[in-house]
Order: structure tokens, then C-alpha cells, then sequence
């Protein structure tokens, strides 16, 4: 059973009230995306009120000095990682256990951090 959307006033008038994608779907029992869909087929997307992510992060693959934390006890490396079906770069905090082999390289690089 297809999901009836209603039509382009009814949907200016949701927008114009503050409604958001996610709360006329919910009002409709559609999924946000036909939601974005139609408003888009009703030339009606700018009047979606726009996210508020924040400021954009830039993400680097190239590590530094800073990247790489050494504690008494475990090693936090942050790092690029993948996330999801369809890619996605985050960057996460990546906490590994101690192991005197890595953290001799470490010390020797100056990265050591931590008293001994």
C-alpha cells in the first residue's frame, strides 16, 4: 500500500508551522525520504527548515604528533575510521592495550608522553 502524501498547500502549511521532514513523515506514517522527495517534486525544499549539525569538521588522512596519546596504561590512537553500509569517514578514538614492543618504537620517536 503506497503512502498518500497530501498535496503541495498542506505541505507549504506544515513547513510554514516549523514542521521538520522527520515529523511530517511521522504525522503521515511515510518514511523522510518520500517526504524529501515530494518537496522536492512540489519545488518546496527551501522551506524545510535546514539542519543545525554544527560547524563542519575537516577530516585529514594524514596523522600527526598529536594523533597518538601515551598513558600508563593503554595507548589512544585517534584515527579515520569507516562507518555503515554506504562508507562514511568519522573520526573515533581508538584506545589499545599497552605492549612494551610498540611503546619502545614510540619512546624512540619522542611520542612518549606518559612518565615512565
Amino acid at each position: 500500500m503506497a503512502v498518500k502524501l497530501p498535496n503541495a498547500a498542506v505541505l507549504a502549511a506544515h513547513l510554514k508551522s516549523g514542521m521538520d521532514r522527520n515529523q511530517i513523515a511521522a504525522r503521515y506514517g511515510a518514511h523522510r525520504d518520500t517526504v524529501r522527495l515530494a518537496l522536492i517534486r512540489y519545488n518546496l525544499l527551501d522551506l524545510a527548515p535546514a539542519k543545525s549539525e554544527g560547524p563542519a569538521r575537516r577530516i585529514t588522512r594524514h596523522l600527526s604528533r598529536e594523533m597518538i596519546t601515551v598513558q600508563s596504561d593503554r595507548l589512544v590512537i585517534l584515527r579515520e575510521m569507516v562507518a555503515g553500509d554506504h562508507g562514511g569517514v568519522a573520526i573515533r578514538q581508538l584506545s589499545l592495550p599497552r605492549i612494551s614492543m610498540h611503546v619502545a618504537a614510540l619512546r624512540e620517536r619522542g611520542l612518549d608522553t606518559a612518565a615512565p
